[in-house]
């Protein structure tokens, strides 16, 4: 059992890792379910607004300088899974390293893919395909 501690440092820090450094507890609000093993140093200038509030824009080798992900570049990160849909649309499938069982709320099948079964627009379909790429086919997007 995750104990109450775990379940406020979930409910409190939307996308920081659960304890046991899985995204499993994240899922929970419906929406930080990818688990990314490390947040690239670009992608809150990359994914745009909101998150890109903030960018100095004054050190190429930095990009996120400003912004929350700043702090959090390098470390295992549970990003919104329709942001990922759009990561993959704009980025391409190899921009961000997904660990598979660590994603959803036991398993990406659960909280990301059955969610991208119910969707079907472009940027929806190369989320699944990414993630079959990545995970396999037995979890079902």
């Amino acid at each position: 059992m995750r104990g109450v501690a775990g379940m406020l440092i979930a409910l409190t820090q939307a996308g920081v890792p659960d304890r046991d450094n899985t995204c499993h507890w994240q899922c929970g609000d419906g929406t930080h379910c990818v688990y990314i093993n490390a947040m690239p140093n670009d992608f809150c200038t990359r994914s745009g607004y909101p998150n890109s509030m903030g960018a100095t824009n004054d050190d190429p080798a930095h990009p996120d300088k400003g912004t929350w992900c700043a702090s959090h570049s390098g470390q295992p990160w549970c990003i919104c899974k329709w942001a990922y849909a759009g990561v993959v649309h704009r980025d391409g499938c190899d921009y961000l390293d997904i660990d598979c069982s660590k994603s959803g709320m036991d398993g990406i099948g659960n909280g990301v893919c059955n969610d991208y079964n119910e969707g079907t627009g472009e940027q929806v379909q190369q989320a699944k395909e990414c993630i079959r790429k990545k995970c396999g086919k037995r979890v079902g997007c």
